[in-house]
């Protein structure tokens, strides 16, 4: 038996919200939230219907790396066919791309062996034309391109005319950076005249020409400049307004870096990157020739000037005889010919508020005390002491498994220090020497925090930071537990950051230099 309820009443269509035919948020929502998307989300969000495909698309191709080599091995080998499936249609949404395309890595990247091996090639021209055509169909569409970066741009530009042609047409190119230039790259360097601003070169090894001629046609308009292979003494092109500078150089004949010279040509750098060497034959290491007195002399009929960073070893530094304030002053410890005096003399005559020390963690004892006594004669005092450690051996870790900890304790015992900052390399968290972060932080936690703001001199020590690739601390005298103890306090990774701009430390890093993007 069945009744009807005639206090039921039907609610009429329109009034029914639960499957409207239009979604609540608008396409220019949707839009703003696709850049928050990750990659494959995002590339799988493009694919769902016409609209939603063309709302992804902009995100999905702003930014854009193209590997060469075996499709396994690429980050998103999905979104690399998705790019070269219609290049000349999608290539004008690009604004950013960047290609490792450098050619069979002699006794490097195993995989590529076995990818040219199993296909039957040479790593020849050839290998590379199936490749190169859609890359120069990309590039002559690319009318917003803004950043490209190709690490061996010769392979392409030598045999495919039309990368040149469409590079010198991009107007809007403003950061252009390139690895392994040679002849047909530096040629077409002098045919670009888009205003650049941040430029990146690597010459060739084998170059004859090896001057700075390469710069003249953006050299105005530039802002931040990296290149490695120019001799100063053929440079003559002006930067007037390039602040960043990177400059590398390995020479063939014991010649010092010309820092005099350097300062002519960028005349507004504040932040500059220094390495110079001598390669040897036999593979002994490198020399560097002291002509202080002359280039001290020389550095003193410059206008006087300030550094807000500078970075290089000591053995490069020390002979350029530079006498200017710095800011933020990086030393790379991987540098065995400098010794106590000269570390002093560097810091003497630079007067850094704030001092990284780069460290490696296979340094002996003996080094460690050159680099304390380097610092304890050179400074009277610091804001910040940054010790990084870049690289950590296995056979170090099974030797001192505190490493820097005591280095750390013998500097801050001799100079007063308000900040302290124990930095691990990505490298080191991971892999085989992960337990040395692991033993590093409860170290800290337990006793060394404590010890490090006891032994501090004149008791400046007022705070320590310690980063690895997942775990950031922070330590401050005020906070005590009941039985004494120091406690850390756990941050993310955005709140290390906000401590380290609250400390004065934002923006000391080497990536305020334009460098190659590589994707292995």
């Amino acid at each position: 038996m069945t009744s009807t309820n005639i206090n039921i009443r039907c609610t009429p269509t329109s009034e029914l919200t639960l499957f409207a035919p239009r979604a609540a948020l608008n396409d220019d929502i949707f839009a703003h939230l696709a850049w928050f998307l990750p990659r494959p989300t995002l590339l799988s969000f493009s694919l769902t219907c016409h609209a939603l495909h063309h709302i992804a698309l902009p995100p999905l191709l702003h930014t854009i790396f193209l590997p060469r080599g075996p499709p396994q091995h690429f980050p998103l080998p999905a979104l690399r066919d998705f790019l070269l499936a219609d290049p000349t249609a999608r290539g004008p949404l690009l604004h950013a791309l960047h290609v490792d395309c450098s050619m069979f890595p002699e006794g490097h990247w195993e995989p590529w062996r076995e990818f040219f091996e199993q296909k039957e090639h040479k790593a020849d021209w050839p290998v590379v034309r199936e490749f190169i055509s859609p890359l120069a169909d990309i590039l002559e569409c690319a009318m917003q391109l803004h950043t490209l970066g190709i690490s061996s741009p010769e392979d392409y530009i030598r045999n495919e005319p039309r990368i040149g042609a469409a590079l010198t047409q991009r107007t809007m190119l403003r950061v252009l950076l390139l690895g392994c230039a040679g002849p047909a790259t530096v040629a077409l360097l002098r045919e670009i005249r888009a205003p650049l601003t941040d430029v990146h070169v690597e010459l060739d090894d084998q170059l004859k020409d090896e001057s700075d001629a390469f710069l003249a046609n953006f050299a105005t308009s530039l802002e931040r400049v990296s290149h490695s292979g120019v001799d100063l003494a053929r440079a003559h092109v002006v930067c007037p307004r390039a602040r960043n500078v990177q400059y590398v150089r390995a020479f063939r004949r014991p010649v010092p870096l010309d820092l005099t010279q350097l300062l002519r040509l960028y005349p507004a750098a504040a932040r500059m990157c220094l390495s110079s060497s001598v390669g040897h034959p036999d593979g002994h290491g490198t020399v560097a020739v002291s002509e202080r007195p002359a280039n001290q002399a020389a550095l003193r009929m410059l206008p006087r000037r300030k550094f807000e960073y500078l970075r290089g070893r000591v053995s490069v530094l020390w002979p350029t005889g530079v006498a200017s304030p710095v800011r933020h002053l990086v030393l790379n410890s991987i540098d065995f010919e400098h010794v106590a005096p000269q570390s002093a003399d560097v810091l003497r005559d630079t007067r850094p508020s704030s001092l990284t020390v780069e460290l490696a963690s296979d340094m002996s004892q003996d080094v460690q005390d050159t680099w304390v006594l380097g610092i304890a004669q050179g400074v009277e005092e610091l804001a910040h002491l940054v010790l990084h450690v870049r690289h950590t051996s296995v056979f170090m870790i099974e030797q001192t498994m505190l490493f820097p900890l005591p280095l750390a304790k013998e500097i801050v015992a001799r100079v007063p220090i308000r900040l302290l900052e124990l930095k691990l390399a990505h490298k080191v968290a991971h892999g085989r020497t992960k337990d040395h972060a692991s033993l590093l932080l409860p170290a800290l936690q337990e006793h060394w925090a404590r010890a490090l703001f006891e032994t501090s001199k004149d008791s400046s020590l007022s705070c320590i930071l310690f980063s690895n690739s997942s775990e950031w601390v922070r330590w401050s005298s005020g906070t005590t537990a009941r039985e004494g103890a120091l406690l850390g306090e756990s941050l993310s990774e955005e709140q290390y950051a906000q401590a380290r701009e609250a400390q004065g430390l934002s923006g000391d890093s080497q990536d305020q230099f334009p460098c190659l993007v590589t994707t292995f």
